[in-house]
């Protein structure tokens, strides 16, 4: 089975993210705004750069249009 770090959790995150905000075909700055962040914030989120909170998991779901479990499926 494969180990999972705190940062492989973090960048698989981001990259699923990202995917589903390409799949809308939704810029950075659009998605924040629909999810009430900051476009850094989703930027860093997408790099793998912070470890988000479950406010923020439950807003870019919101703004993705998708469950929670969809944004942490591997």
């Amino acid at each position: 089975m494969e180990e999972f770090n705190e940062e492989h959790i973090k960048v698989n995150f981001g990259k699923r993210i990202r995917d589903l905000r390409n799949a809308l075909e939704k810029s950075q700055p659009d998605l924040a705004y629909e999810a009430d962040l900051s476009p850094d914030t989703v930027s860093r989120i997408e790099l793998g750069k912070v470890n988000p909170t479950l406010t923020t998991i439950i807003k870019l779901a919101n703004a993705l249009n998708v469950e929670i479990w969809e944004l942490i499926k591997y």
